[in-house]
């Protein structure tokens, strides 16, 4: 009986090692991870310097869990897959029209910090806010 005493208290205490470690390793609600957010680049935020008003934005996302791109016409926004609570570098350009003239906005680079799932960021050569 000691004998098998012996050998169970090791197993048992294996397994409960086991069972804490992988409880312990358990990723917290604000660890990195992928999210979609807003990408608006409004004119407001200098993205028409010509005048006129934004017709088509491309964006693009990197950071250390992800990269990606989107493209969107006939307004300022694009739905773009971010790192959530990492920083995101936000690469972005906008097509601008201005009395039947089309004409490209300048590029703009912005680091973010999305912290949730559909968070705007508006972004120009003005600067980032978000909501």
């Amino acid at each position: 009986m000691r004998a098998v005493k012996n050998l169970l208290v090791p197993v048992f205490i294996s397994l409960a090692a086991l069972v804490i470690s992988v409880g312990g390793a358990a990723t917290p609600a604000s660890a990195a991870g992928v999210t979609y957010n807003y990408i608006v680049m409004p004119t407001w935020q200098g993205n028409c310097p010509g005048g006129g008003s934004v017709t088509y934005v491309a964006a693009s996302s990197f950071s250390a869990s992800t990269s990606a791109t989107a493209a969107d016409g006939g307004d300022d926004i694009v739905y773009l897959r971010v790192g959530l609570n990492e920083n995101v570098t936000v690469a972005g350009n906008v097509r601008c029209t201005h009395f039947g003239i089309t004409y490209n906005g300048p590029a703009v680079s912005v680091t973010i910090r999305p912290t949730r799932l559909q968070q705007s960021w508006y972004i120009g050569p003005n600067g980032v806010s978000h909501n």
